[in-house]
C-alpha cells in the first residue's frame, strides 16, 4: 500500500508539473505571438504613417521648401485604417480594432514647427543644394478657385502681434568693426537666409508669379498691410541705425569734432556745446539720408564710415541747416552723393540685419502670413497653414493591446 501511495503520488507530482510547464510554453507562446504582432503592427504602422506623408503638397513644397500635408484627424485615421485593413486582411491571428490620430503638435502654423523647416531649408541653402523657388505649378482644376483682394489678409497666422521691429544695438554692429554683425552658422542666420531665398524685397525684379507685397521682407520686419508703409517703416529704421553709426564716427574723428565745433561757435556762440550737438547730429542724419538713397539705387554702405566712404561736408549741411525762433529744421535735401563705394553691404545686407535683430516669433509668424496670402492668390482660396501638418500621432489597437506610432518629415 506504501508504494502504491507513493507511485500515486509520483504521478499527481509528474503531472501537475507537466501542466505547469505547459502552462508556461503557451504563456510563453502567447506573449511571443503578441511581441510579434506588436512589432509588425509598429512597423507597418510606421509605412502607413509614411504614406500619409508622401501626400505633401507639392505647391507648398515647390514654392516655399515646406512639407506639409493636408487633412483632418479623422480623415488621417480613416487612411490608416483603410491601409490596416488591406495589410492585415488575411491574418487570422491579428485582430485589427481601428486607430486614431493627434495632428494639433505637428501643425506648420506652430513656430516651432515652421523654425525647424526653415532652419533644414536653409542649410540647405547655404550648402547650395536649394537655389530659388518653383513658382511654376498651378492649382488642379478640382482645387478652390485662387482669391484675390481683402480675402486674401483673413485669418493670418500673425493677425494680433503688435510688435514692432527691433533696431540692432551698436554691440550688435560691431561696435566700430567692419565685420558682419549676423553670425554664421546659427539657427537664426539660417532661417533668414530662407527668408530672404523665398521672399523678395522692394529691389528685386518683378516676378511673372504674382505676389500680393512687392516688397515681403519689407512685410516681414513692418508688418503693415501697404507697401508703402512698409517701406517708409523700413527707411525709418534704416534712417535712425545709420544715424546711430554715422554719428559715432563723428565723435570718434578730432578733425570732424573741430568742424563742428567751429560751425557751432558760428551760428550760435552764446550756446555752442548744445549747438555742436545739434550741428554733429544733423550731420549724421545727412550722411544716413544719403546712405539710404545709395542703398535703395543698389549701392554699398560700409558699417563704419572713413574718409573715402564719408559722402556729405559740413558746409552743405550748415547751408540747409537754419535757426528759427530756437527751433532747427532741415531744409529740403539735394541729391545724393555716391561716394563709389566698393565695400559694405547692400540694401538686402541691411535688411538681413535687421531680420536677425527681431523677435524671432513676430518674424516667423510674419512669414506664415506671406506664405497664407500667397498660397491663396496663386492656388487656393481657402488655403489656411495650420490646416497642414509636418507630422502625425497614431495610436493602433491590435489583439485588445495599442500601439503608438510618430512620423515627421
Amino acid at each position: 500500500m506504501r508504494k502504491m501511495n507513493k507511485r500515486g503520488s509520483v504521478t499527481v507530482l509528474a503531472a501537475m508539473l507537466l501542466v505547469t510547464l505547459i502552462t508556461v510554453i503557451m504563456t510563453f507562446v502567447h506573449a511571443s505571438k503578441m511581441l510579434a504582432v506588436r512589432g509588425v503592427t509598429a512597423e507597418a504602422g510606421l509605412l502607413w504613417c509614411e504614406s500619409v506623408l508622401g501626400e505633401y503638397d507639392l505647391n507648398l513644397r515647390n514654392r516655399y521648401g515646406l512639407f506639409g500635408f493636408y487633412g483632418v484627424e479623422s480623415d488621417i485615421s480613416g487612411k490608416i485604417d483603410a491601409y490596416a485593413r488591406r495589410s492585415f486582411a488575411d491574418k487570422r491571428y491579428i485582430r485589427y480594432e481601428g486607430s486614431s490620430c493627434e495632428l494639433y503638435e505637428y501643425s506648420l502654423a506652430s513656430v516651432r514647427n515652421f523654425r525647424e523647416q526653415a532652419v533644414k531649408t536653409g542649410k540647405l541653402i547655404a550648402a547650395g543644394v536649394v537655389r530659388a523657388p518653383d513658382c511654376g505649378i498651378r492649382a488642379a482644376a478640382s482645387g478652390d478657385a485662387p482669391a484675390d483682394g481683402e480675402a486674401v489678409l483673413q485669418e493670418l497666422p500673425s493677425e494680433g502681434m503688435r510688435e514692432g521691429m527691433r533696431l540692432p544695438s551698436l554691440k550688435q554692429l560691431g561696435r566700430g568693426e567692419k565685420e558682419n554683425p549676423v553670425k554664421r552658422g546659427s539657427d537664426r542666420y539660417f532661417e533668414d537666409r530662407y527668408i530672404q531665398t523665398f521672399f523678395r524685397d522692394l529691389l528685386e525684379e518683378e516676378e511673372t508669379n504674382p505676389v500680393y507685397f512687392r516688397g515681403e521682407v519689407e512685410y516681414i520686419l513692418a508688418g503693415k498691410k501697404s507697401d508703402r508703409e512698409n517701406q517708409r517703416t523700413v527707411k525709418r529704421a534704416l534712417m535712425t541705425m545709420r544715424t546711430a553709426l554715422n554719428l559715432t564716427y563723428i565723435l570718434k574723428e578730432p578733425e570732424m569734432k573741430a568742424k563742428t565745433a567751429a560751425a557751432a561757435a558760428l551760428l550760435a556762440p552764446e550756446a555752442q556745446p548744445a549747438m555742436q550737438k545739434a550741428v554733429e547730429t544733423a550731420w549724421a542724419a545727412a550722411e544716413a539720408w544719403n546712405d539710404c538713397q545709395l542703398l535703395q539705387h543698389g549701392k554699398k554702405v560700409p558699417w563704419m564710415k572713413d574718409r573715402k566712404s564719408w559722402a556729405t561736408d559740413l558746409e552743405s549741411v550748415i547751408r540747409s541747416f537754419s535757426v528759427e525762433k530756437g527751433k532747427s529744421s532741415l531744409k529740403k535735401r539735394t541729391p545724393y552723393v555716391d561716394p563709389g563705394n566698393a565695400d559694405g553691404p547692400d540694401y538686402r545686407g541691411y535688411l538681413a540685419v535687421l531680420l536677425y535683430a527681431m523677435n524671432r516669433e513676430v518674424k516667423l509668424m510674419r512669414a506664415m502670413d506671406l506664405i497664407q496670402i500667397n498660397m491663396r492668390r496663386c492656388y487656393y482660396g481657402s488655403f489656411r497653414i495650420r490646416d497642414y501638418s509636418c507630422g502625425l500621432d497614431a495610436e493602433l489597437k491590435i489583439n485588445g493591446s495599442r500601439v503608438h506610432v510618430r512620423k515627421t518629415y
